[in-house]
């Protein structure tokens, strides 16, 4: 009974370990000193997960609905349209 337990523990240890290895692996972008925040489903989050902003139709929208930024083709701008950040696979990254 005790060997099925730690043989248990054991393999959620490795498991573990190997989806953390795989996911630093894939997403070499968690490693920099770029990531300022996340987005999805039209969120944008900071980097504490905690939501910030709001996205949809090419803008980014405080929590009152004011237009704030503007995003394109990989690229947030500020309301001069000057490039201020850009996106990434779920990324909002530092230029």
């Amino acid at each position: 009974m005790i060997m099925n337990k730690i043989k248990s523990i054991s393999i959620c240890l490795l498991a573990c370990s190997i989806f953390f290895i795989s996911c630093n692996s894939l997403h070499p972008i968690l490693k920099s000193d770029k990531v300022v925040g996340y987005y999805t489903n039209g969120y944008v989050m900071n980097k504490e997960r905690k939501v910030i902003y709001y996205y949809a139709n090419g803008y980014v929208m405080n929590k009152n609905q004011e237009v704030i930024y503007y995003y394109k083709n990989g690229y947030v701008m500020n309301k001069n349209q000057e490039v201020i950040y850009y996106y990434k696979n779920g990324y909002v990254l530092n230029l």
